[in-house]
């Protein structure tokens, strides 16, 4: 954001608030006329309109009077009687500005603008100015047709003039955006301006043009087609620049990565994955299913499993984007538990943190509406109602939207297209052609074969197939049956046994297995057989691994199976070897992942007893790793640990599963919760975390102990805290009761320190520090110094918040003398910078700043990138205060890269807010909106209702000083402002969440301008409106104005 940028709509035109009686004339689209916010005195007649108009759009210029009158009256002899009438009463209606209208002597009349807004007198001084500045301003008074249904041909011929300086100032404004890297709001003013003239070829070029710069190279060509379609229809030729520019942009979309399309500027897991090795067989296949692809919503791969289904989905995935057709994401709903929730293992792929469920799918539509998107949601068939759920509201919400589905069944939506996946075709070998032979020269050919080759000389680079070795491949593939995953598993033997012993092997191990059908036979056959083939140390590592859903590691195997640690490694590289699992990753940080089809078999290989067993090592193992990574927070190394962890969602998922099964894991399931609290919060999974603490709630109050059943609540208030819902407070409450009566405990201070964070963010200051000082006394009992350091800490917050700043003050020195007693240098220095503001509120600025700062420096030199984050903010937040907007926005925007760095989308959307607001003072208003709206729809993904309210309080303060800067659309979005209010103080009310008073008092300033410019009873009105509107509803509403 640079001072260069655009003004925003308005700029330049007199405040209606300040000044009551300015005249103000909107002869764009609507005639208007009005004096300050009120209407004009309502005129008699629609001639009386016209005749006020006729005049304003001849400003400055003299008009006879009798061709005025024949204007008005063509075909009456008493038009000059008329014209005299109709002038007095317009007069009387312009009141303070009758004089506006001057009788000349020689019988005209001129309309004098000076002084009045006249838009069309403005939109004709910035053209004239032609500037960038000038040119955004003009464009941004066109509001629509030049008197829009006025046919006089007068009326025609003006239009018709101002609508050409229009476009020629897009063209000129726009070429100049697309030099200046301002692609975004060149994309915005030429989408207005292609609507004004649709087949006008040089802005569509622009558009074009812009869409390429702004990395959306789908929609550039999808522009192309649909006007190359309209001119054709209207015999109108295309014209060669603009077919060179599209194949320009062809060429180039084949070279970059529809992944950095604007729409997902936060990283997600739904990338296509990179192929090590070419799809064999499938060539035509490809080519069919991508025509298909394109033109319907809707496609299911089926057929039977290890028939690569995944890997064709893949291909088609990266000829489309290849081609800058899609912009392709794949979903794997492999780890998704039978009955589990496929909407939120889309969402967090899509890297929307999680939502309550309810919410999720809007989510997932703002995130999808995006044009060229291809979903592949891959192994479906055990979830197949509830992806068919997610498919249908998808496709209903977002009409560009293209899905890929495979699954052994079709999932049944009208208008799906089912193509089966076939086994890849094999020679026609008979069972008694001698198999050395040299039978069937030309089964090489065959797609069957030639995989089984490709794989073969992977596995041993010495393997050169002869003549010879020709009916022994194509016999080995027909036994196999033309089974992708069993030729690529047979072809990995050939490091230990040669071809004839292969062929030996695979015919007597694919024997019909009784009560499956015959190809599943065969599969299940051909991976017993590779499984019998390995040593009983590499099956038994192999049925472990088993329980671990989605990738893996040798660590987490070597704690979950019985095998020596020493020999897990070995026993994972032979399993990669054998193609039973795939490694990727670099040396030292290899992860791997296994075929959901070897997975179900070797699952199926376990008894229960070992199944269980198993089970419960994988979640001691990721309960004890999510601890582990829970006490490297507010460290310099908590972003690598919460990467960790990310990397283990899946099975930290599956534990979490297993945990709430069974209550006699409840103290296993209530470790899990506690170490996973961060996580959850930091990524935006709160409402797992909530559903999750609900569910052990419920096992805890029917089984647990009161100790368990506190944890339970103390966990479930910690996640509603995280959300900004001050009804958490019900679960400290429940928990204080259970506690007390057992004297102190350190879960006792826990809850009473949570609680006095829910009374801090209520502004209860009274309870805040009732709870803090209990939460002080109980950890200096109990020699808890660490608690008690952040019980002074809330304390020190507390006096901040209420004035008590000494008091403060001395609270905040104790906490940093035990912080650095034990070495926690990140709270330290977050508690140093508290000092500073502490400082600063106290009117010791300098003294404060300097404090401030050294808590900045402490935590850069720590590494703690996200309490550097957030103080970054706050140091930018002050900045902004002092008018020093250069240098808050710097902080605003390193602190956001952080954040965006971390996938922490609740900080994200901080920092966005924080930039809108110094974009909004600066008068940037047009920059301040998208911010603000990403800002938003970041806080409605995490379902994070303070964040929406705090969201929803700045739209309104932006629509109101795009009211007050914009006195054409003044009534408009002051109505949108008093709505907005509304709706945040509903939000707030329903999270007992209330304004500090610094913003309570900013507010009544905000309802006290907006009573002014649509008076008292329109105010309430739309605030009531908003209390009542239902907040989904409400965030559409703020998004689309």
């Amino acid at each position: 954001m640079t001072a260069q940028q655009a003004p925003p709509l308005g700029h330049g035109v007199p405040d209606a608030a300040a000044d009551d009686t300015t005249l103000h004339i909107r002869l764009f689209g609507a005639f208007e006329a009005r004096l300050g916010p009120r209407p004009l005195p309502r005129l008699r007649t629609r001639t009386e309109a016209r005749l006020l108009a006729l005049l304003a759009a001849h400003y400055g210029r003299p008009l006879r009077r009798e061709w005025i009158a024949s204007v008005l009256w063509p075909d009456s002899d008493r038009a000059d009687t008329w014209l005299m009438e109709a002038l007095s009463r317009v007069r009387r209606s312009l009141g303070p500005h009758h004089g506006r209208i001057v009788r000349c002597p020689d019988a005209t009349l001129c309309f004098n603008a000076d002084g009045a807004h006249v838009d069309l007198a403005a939109f004709d001084r910035a053209v004239r100015a032609g500037s960038p500045e000038d040119l955004a301003r003009a464009t941004a008074l066109y509001t629509g047709p030049l008197l829009d249904g006025f046919s006089d041909e007068w009326a025609v011929a003006a239009r018709s003039q101002r609508e050409e300086e229009y476009l020629q100032a897009v063209e000129s404004l726009t070429a100049h955006y697309l030099r200046n890297d301002r692609s975004h709001e060149a994309i915005l003013l030429l989408l207005s301006a292609t609507a004004v003239d649709p087949l006008r070829t040089s802005l569509h070029g622009l558009l074009m043009e812009a869409y390429a710069a702004n990395h959306d190279h789908p929609a550039a060509l999808r522009l192309y087609g649909a006007l190359r379609r309209r001119l054709m229809a209207e015999n109108l030729p295309v014209p060669a620049d603009l077919a060179g520019l599209a194949r320009a942009i062809q060429a180039d979309a084949r070279r970059q990565s529809r992944d950095r399309a604007s729409v997902a500027r936060t990283r997600t897991s739904a990338e296509v994955p990179a192929t090590l090795t070419p799809l064999v067989g499938r060539e035509t296949e490809v080519a069919a299913l991508c025509e298909a692809v394109s033109l319907h919503r809707l496609v299911t791969l089926t057929g039977m499993g290890g028939v690569g289904k995944t890997r064709l989905a893949i291909a088609i995935a990266e000829r489309l984007a290849g081609e800058g057709i899609v912009r392709p994401m794949l979903i794997r709903l492999d780890g998704v538990p039978r009955e589990g929730d496929v909407a939120r293992t889309v969402c967090a792929a899509l890297g929307l943190g999680d939502r309550g469920g309810g919410h999720r799918m809007e989510a997932m539509a703002l995130r999808l509406r995006a044009s060229g998107a291809l979903l592949i949601l891959d192994n479906c068939e055990h979830v197949l109602r509830s992806c068919s759920n997610v498919v249908v509201e998808l496709i209903g919400r977002c009409p560009a939207l293209h899905i890929l589905c495979t699954s052994r069944r079709s999932l049944g939506i009208p208008g799906e297209i089912v193509r089966s996946v076939p086994p890849l075709a094999c020679p026609d070998v008979s069972p008694r052609d001698d198999v050395g032979t040299g039978a069937c020269d030309a089964s090489t050919d065959a797609p069957a074969v030639r995989l089984f080759i490709e794989r073969a000389k992977a596995a041993d680079e010495r393997f050169r197939p002869t003549p010879e070795h020709r009916g022994t491949i194509a016999q080995i593939c027909r036994t196999l049956g033309g089974l992708p995953l069993g030729i690529e598993l047979a072809a990995a033997r050939l490091r230990n046994v040669s071809l004839a012993a292969l062929a030996r092997l695979g015919a007597s191990a694919a024997q019909p297995l009784a009560g499956l059908p015959e190809r599943q036979q065969t599969l299940d056959a051909c991976i017993a057989w590779s499984c019998d083939l390995l040593s009983p140390g590499e099956r038994e590592v192999l049925e472990a691994i088993s329980v671990f859903v989605g990738g893996f590691d040798a660590e987490s195997v070597a704690a979950v199976v019985s095998v020596p640690a020493n020999a897990v490694q070995s026993a994972l590289s032979s399993l990669a070897d054998h193609s039973l699992i795939t490694a990727a990753g670099p040396d030292g940080a290899t992860r791997y992942r296994m075929h959901e089809v070897i997975r179900q078999y070797a699952l199926s290989r376990l008894d229960p007893a070992r199944l269980d067993d198993l089970r419960s090592r994988h979640l001691r193992r990721f309960v004890a790793y999510a601890s582990i990574a829970d006490g490297h927070q507010h460290t310099e190394s908590e972003s690598l640990w919460t990467d960790a962890l990310a990397q283990d969602h899946d099975n930290l998922r599956a534990a979490c599963a297993f945990a709430l099964a069974d209550p006699s894991r409840l103290d296993e399931c209530l470790d899990l919760g506690a170490a996973l609290e961060s996580f959850w919060d930091i990524r935006g999974y709160t409402s797992e975390g909530r559903e999750y603490y609900a569910a052990a709630v419920r096992i805890a109050e029917a089984y647990g102990t009161a100790a368990q059943i506190a944890r339970a609540h103390l966990g479930a208030g910690r996640m509603a805290i995280a959300e900004g819902d001050g009804r958490g407070s019900e679960h400290f409450d429940r928990c204080c009761a259970l506690l007390r009566p057992d004297g102190p405990s350190v879960t006792l201070i826990d809850a009473l320190l949570s609680a006095a964070r829910i009374a801090e963010a209520q502004r209860q200051f009274g309870e805040c520090k009732s709870y803090a000082e209990e939460a002080l006394g109980l950890s200096r009992m109990l020699d808890e110094p660490l608690r008690a350091a952040e019980a002074l800490g809330l304390l020190a917050r507390r006096g901040l918040s209420d004035r008590s700043y000494s008091e403060a003050a001395r609270h905040a020195r104790s906490a940093i003398a035990i912080q650095r007693e034990l070495g926690e240098r990140v709270r330290e220095a977050r508690t140093t910078a508290t000092l500073g503001l502490i400082e600063m509120r106290r009117g010791r600025r300098d003294a404060g700043l300097a404090l401030v700062d050294r808590g900045l420096l402490m935590l850069r030199q720590g590494g703690a990138r996200r309490a550097l984050a957030i103080w970054l903010n706050i140091r930018g937040d002050l900045a902004r205060k002092s008018g020093a907007y250069e240098l808050a926005i710097r902080l605003h925007e390193e602190g956001l890269a952080m954040f965006r760095a971390d996938h922490n989308l609740r900080g994200a959307a901080w920092a966005l807010v924080n930039l809108g607001q110094c974009a909004m003072e600066q008068g940037h208003l047009e920059d301040a909106r998208p911010l603000l709206c990403e800002a938003l729809r970041m806080r409605a993904d995490l379902h994070d209702l303070k964040g929406m309210a705090e969201a929803l309080e700045t739209l309104a303060r932006l629509a109101l000083a795009t009211a007050i800067a914009d006195a054409s659309e003044a009534r408009c979005h002051a109505r949108r402002a008093a709505r907005l209010l509304g709706v945040a103080d509903a939000v707030r009310q329903m999270i007992r969440t209330p304004p500090d008073a610094t913003l309570r008092r900013a507010q009544r300033l905000e309802l006290r301008d907006v009573r002014r410019l649509i008076g008292l009873r329109a105010a309430r009105h739309e605030w009531h409106a908003g209390l009542e509107m239902p907040l989904e509803a409400a965030i559409a509403d703020a998004l689309s104005a």
